[in-house]
């Protein structure tokens, strides 16, 4: 079986084959939902394809080429209660065909949405047996006999079992599938706050107040470039135009430090953190191909970044930032996320509270070394 009845409303444009994607045309305006995969599912089920209508609009879905024309428009009221009901119905019956209605709500699919598909539930000799069928269903008599010819006979009760099996069969594969998202997903926070936690250990372990703090900052981005999958790592002291107050006791480093292929000039990095302006100073900025891609966007070799201000008691010690994401295991570009400003964002701080631990230090031993002298 290889065809089946392709609805027809005369208020609405149908989408092709090849656009299952668009559900038709709703004010003007072509509507989006995943119909593709309940279509498939139908159509491998009972052995013919379906189509879908929107008993709201009377827009339709249709996966058909060579199908009967059936007028659906005297029938929309019908399945709209059927899709009300939330099971499967037969909303015609001319002998020797029915057709059956399948609510699409409980699929996911959407309240207002219903399959619907003819079948044929006695075998047809002459085209006489079907005038009275294509009739009802105002389709070509001739037409309908030879559709007829190809398929197979479903017994009515038989069908209405079939339906409601593989209906809940497509419930609940689909709620195990948004289990297994969900269940994958606590994996992966799990596995993120594991490395987060990990890296914040081993960069506690090496806070020595002596510690000279360049090597430490150099140090804390090699072990970032474990946990962040970013083309380069930087730090971008605070040395220009955001000048540190002369009162501060924090140390910070004096020079700019990077971790794997740069993919600007240096002089261009604290442009970059320029260009982002007073939102870089206050608070973590993330941007991603959206951003970036926006002819305003002056630097062309950087499709994603995150930028976290280093600071400490309100003091601007510099910046951290991660430039390109590398991409997953299949070599997809991914794009920076809560994940990654979150582990920057606590690396910045602890670097922050540290380097204002080794001014106080500092000032600490110069007031020592004067009471001595």
């Amino acid at each position: 079986m290889n065809v089946v009845s392709q609805a027809v409303a005369s208020r609405s444009e149908w989408a092709t084959e090849n656009n299952l994607n668009a559900t038709g045309v709703q004010n003007g305006h072509a509507t989006r939902m995943p119909f593709q995969p309940i279509l498939r599912e139908l159509k491998s089920a009972f052995g013919q394809p379906f189509s879908i209508v929107n008993t709201e609009s009377g827009d339709l879905i249709s996966d058909i080429e060579n199908g009967l024309s059936v007028d659906i428009s005297e029938r929309i009221g019908l399945l709209a209660e059927v899709a009300q009901r939330g099971r499967p119905e037969i909303v015609e019956d001319v002998s020797p065909l029915l057709m059956l209605a399948l609510p699409l709500k409980r699929a996911g699919i959407g309240s207002s949405h219903v399959a619907i598909s003819i079948f044929c539930y006695q075998p047809i000799e002459s085209e006489a047996e079907i005038a009275a069928a294509a009739k009802a269903l105002g389709v070509d008599a001739e037409r309908a006999f030879q559709w007829a010819q190809k398929q197979e006979v479903w017994p009515p009760n038989g069908l209405m079992r079939f339906a409601k099996a593989t209906l809940l069969n497509y419930e609940q594969r689909e709620q195990l599938n948004h289990l297994i998202h969900e269940i994958n997903e606590a994996v992966a926070h799990a596995r993120d706050t594991y490395v987060e936690l990990g890296l914040l250990h081993r960069l506690a372990r090496h806070l020595n107040i002596t510690e000279n703090e360049s090597e430490l900052w150099q140090n804390t981005l090699k072990w970032l470039a474990d946990a962040i999958p970013a083309q380069c790592l930087a730090v971008v002291p605070n040395t220009d135009e955001h000048h540190l107050p002369a009162n501060t006791n924090a140390v910070a480093v004096d020079r700019q430090i990077t971790q794997g292929e740069l993919p600007l000039r240096a002089g261009e990095l604290k442009e970059l953190v320029d260009e982002l302006g007073s939102q870089a100073i206050q608070q973590p900025v993330v941007l991603n191909r959206t951003e970036t891609s926006l002819p305003t966007w002056h630097f062309a070799t950087v499709r994603e970044l995150i930028c976290v201000p280093i600071e400490e008691s309100g003091i601007l010690l510099g910046w951290i930032l991660a430039l390109n994401h590398t991409g997953d295991a299949k070599n997809t570009l991914g794009e920076f996320g809560s994940v990654e400003m979150r582990l920057l964002s606590s690396v910045g701080t602890i670097l922050g509270i540290h380097s204002s631990n080794i001014g106080l230090y500092h000032q600490q031993a110069d007031l020592f070394a004067s009471s001595v002298q």
